[in-house]
């Protein structure tokens, strides 16, 4: 009996090697799923088969492991497979009859069809990456074989000591089968398994590898056109370098070539201004005072172009001293006195609590307050120009408040542009290239602080200078 159990077992692993080898085959030429199974089914029919042709006789009674690939078979793929696969099986059994024919098929067809089909669910239920859940599938087996045990006590006509030594002598020999039959479709799944997955890994790493190019290709063309870019940027900024120091040398020799001859004519206005000898008539005094006028805006003109043009190309030298803000400031009063004199204006200074000192160079930081005050007087009529001073951490911020016109807020964002007017009209009220509130804030960002301006609540607006606070006396 050994033998033969040995013999059924080598034809069973066998016809399922061949089996599987076929279904390789099978899996390569058909894509549909339902004739793949159907095929399949019919293959383990036949395995059902040999396997009951190469079966043993105990006393009588045919011993045999067909229940296996019957099992198998509903249990994985399902009601329509488990009958495909025992349609044979049972016509073989009942043509080899025998007085346990029926019994035959009830235990060794029947019943594992059914406890198959009641366990099944899905493929990827019962089959993990390739694999089956060997346990379960074990487990549900047994359920078949104690269900083959209950009926046989019933059905088959032995005794207690033959029915326990034929059930299990089958449990073993089907049990082991089982299990040699799902590690060798395990392996061979999940060997297919891996290779499909590779094939997949490959199929995706191809597509990257080509998406990959194309970009390759894009960026290609896209340094090119970066380089090309480049190329005009360089040569743009080339000849922005050459036309900036054109302009340089143009404005450096204006303003020789305009001041020479403007200081000689303003000299020669001056010396008939205030000749004593022979003294002009006052039609011609006013003539006087008008060109000379004239020429004194021409010359302030002429500075701030020599400024800017020493601002843009970061050529300013600063002269730095220590400043005392308290005295510094009340002598720039004083000099506006000329320019408000017509006007109902009063410009205030409120002396700080106490002395303040900065770092700046005196002439510039001048330059900055004169602008920015003669600013306020040019659009103010009436009213008061308030400075005041306050400590403000690293910085001391100068606060010129005035009453004017003040600034829309579509162009408060453009007063520091150069060339701004207020009044751009071909009929200006106010007189002004617009250069002073740009020349106050280059220099005062040379010196290390900046300039904002906001609108006041009433009228006017105002501006505050922030101007680093470090003094010599805190260096010392």
């Amino acid at each position: 009996m050994i033998s033969s159990f040995f013999h059924n077992m080598l034809i069973l692993l066998g016809f399922l090697f061949i089996t599987l080898k076929i279904s390789d085959y099978i899996d390569e030429r058909i894509q549909s799923y339902n004739v793949k199974v159907y095929i399949y089914s019919f293959l383990a029919s036949i395995l059902s088969i040999i396997v009951v042709s190469e079966s043993f006789n105990y006393k009588g009674m045919l011993i045999d492991i067909r229940s296996v690939p019957i099992f198998i078979t509903s249990y994985t793929y399902g009601l329509k497979a488990g009958l495909i696969c025992s349609i044979l099986p049972f016509l073989y059994r009942w043509h080899l009859g025998g007085y346990t024919a029926w019994q035959g098929i009830i235990l060794g067809v029947i019943s594992p069809l059914i406890i198959g089909l009641f366990f099944h669910k899905t493929k990827k239920d019962i089959i993990v990456n390739g694999r089956y859940n060997t346990k379960r599938i074990l487990l549900v087996y047994s359920i078949h074989c104690a269900n083959r045990a209950i009926l046989s006590w019933f059905f088959l006509p032995v005794s207690y000591y033959v029915w326990l030594k034929l059930n299990l002598c089958m449990t073993a020999s089907s049990m082991i089968a089982l299990y040699l039959m799902v590690l060798l479709i395990g392996k061979h799944d999940r060997s297919r398994f891996l290779i499909r997955e590779m094939e997949e890994k490959q199929r995706e790493l191809s597509n990257e590898r080509e998406k990959l190019e194309e970009k390759n290709i894009k960026l290609e063309v896209l340094s090119k056109q970066h380089m090309m870019i480049l190329q005009k940027l360089y040569q743009r900024n080339e000849e922005l370098y050459i036309a900036n120091k054109a302009k340089d040398n143009l404005i450096a020799n204006v303003n020789h070539e305009l001041r020479t001859p403007l200081n000689i004519t303003m000299t020669y206005l001056e010396y008939l201004i205030e000749d004593e000898e022979d003294p002009l008539s006052q039609n011609q005094r006013e003539m006087i005072e008008i060109a000379y006028n004239n020429g004194d805006r021409l010359s302030s003109l002429i500075d701030d172009l020599l400024d800017i043009s020493l601002l843009e190309s970061q050529e300013v030298k600063l002269n730095l001293e220590d400043i005392n803000l308290n005295k510094f400031i009340p002598t720039l009063v004083k000099d506006r006195k000329f320019l408000i004199k017509n006007k109902n204006i009063r410009i205030k200074f409120n002396t700080y609590k106490k002395d303040i000192f900065v770092i700046t160079d005196r002439l510039r930081f001048r330059q900055v307050i004169d602008n920015i005050l003669d600013n306020a007087i040019k659009f103010s009529h009436e009213g008061d120009i308030e400075i005041r001073l306050k400590e403000n951490q690293n910085y001391i911020e100068v606060y010129i408040k005035d009453h004017g016109i003040g600034i829309a807020l579509d162009n408060i964002n453009k007063v520091f542009e150069p060339f701004y007017q207020v009044d751009d009209s071909s009929i200006k009220k106010y007189k002004g290239v617009g250069l002073g509130l740009y020349i106050a804030r280059k220099i005062i960002k040379t010196m290390g602080g900046d300039i904002s301006v906001k609108n006041n609540i009433d009228k006017g607006c105002c501006f505050k200078v922030l101007i680093p606070a470090q003094s010599l006396s805190e260096n010392l």
